[in-house]
């Protein structure tokens, strides 16, 4: 897990209006969650209180989004953010993270993109985040066996 990850997400569905749909509940989601980190109550309180089962339906770090565009398949929102993950415990993919949640949502909606943070970078396929190397990464790492070998 990382302190710094960004995300590079497509959203995508044969129906333009689906993903309006999971625009505005990921906006509203934000929204909602600004408001309740202003008022200082702790989660564990705001679960209760809202009856809500899993962090992941209530806490958000947020989407930036582009426009909806038409793709092969159908049509495709790509989204943005930057997490610091182990803030708050908030997780953007796995189990229980907020692409989990917008699936539990929207669960014709197919997730894909890339994240990257300080160890590397890789692909998100639905709410898995999947480590990759990078070509630099391999290029340092036959430098060092090289100067290893000296």
């Amino acid at each position: 897990m990382s302190n710094d990850t960004g995300f590079s997400l497509d959203f995508c569905h044969s129906e333009k209006s689906y993903l309006i749909d999971v625009k505005v509940y990921l906006e509203e989601k934000k929204k909602r969650w600004k408001e309740f980190e202003n008022s200082k109550i702790p989660v564990s309180v705001l679960l209760v209180k809202l009856g809500v089962e899993y962090p992941n339906e209530l806490v958000s770090w947020g989407f930036d989004f582009d426009e909806i565009l038409k793709s092969e398949d159908g049509f495709v929102l790509s989204a943005h953010t930057w997490a610091n993950q182990n803030a708050s415990n908030t997780h953007i993919s796995g189990e229980d993270g907020e692409l989990a949640d917008l699936l539990r949502k929207f669960p014709e909606l197919i997730i894909k993109g890339t994240y990257r943070d300080e160890y590397g970078s890789g692909r998100v396929a639905q709410y898995e985040q999947i480590e990759e190397r990078t070509r630099d990464e391999e290029e340092d790492d036959e430098e060092d066996d090289e100067e290893d070998d000296e």
